[in-house]
């Protein structure tokens, strides 16, 4: 973009608007850490249900991609080529990161889930 009162090119968001991208990512993807770390477990009774199946994981991986590409628009704001290496090296990832999540709210892979989800599935076996 060229601002029009300087003729200056800038690119993309400002240096807050980065920062709140990134913050907003953080607080989203909270239950979903959570949910990975085993620290908020309610979500899987039968009580308390998500509409997808996998949603707090999927919220992961969504909240990845916004601080992927908050940081990469944080470093587009130094200047013209390291917007586009920002862009290409973090911002294109981010994309892929987000959409994965999009796909991980209603299907996640076996071995991208955690150990604890895949154990409360398991059958529990007797110990002796």
């Amino acid at each position: 973009m060229i601002d029009a009162g300087s003729g200056a090119a800038t690119s993309g968001l400002s240096v807050a608007d980065s920062l709140l991208l990134i913050g907003g990512s953080v607080i989203f993807g909270l239950p979903g850490w959570l949910a990975y770390a085993g620290k908020w477990r309610r979500w899987t009774t039968d009580s308390y249900r998500p509409p997808a199946r996998y949603l707090p994981f999927g919220i992961t991986w969504m909240a990845s991609g916004g601080v992927l590409g908050g940081v990469a628009a944080l470093i587009a704001t130094i200047g013209h080529t390291a917007a586009i290496i920002g862009y290409v090296v973090l911002g294109l990832p981010a994309f892929a990161v987000f959409g994965c999540g999009l796909v991980f709210c209603f299907w996640t892979p076996r071995r991208l889930r955690p150990a604890w989800y895949r154990d409360s599935l398991s059958p529990r076996k007797e110990r002796s």
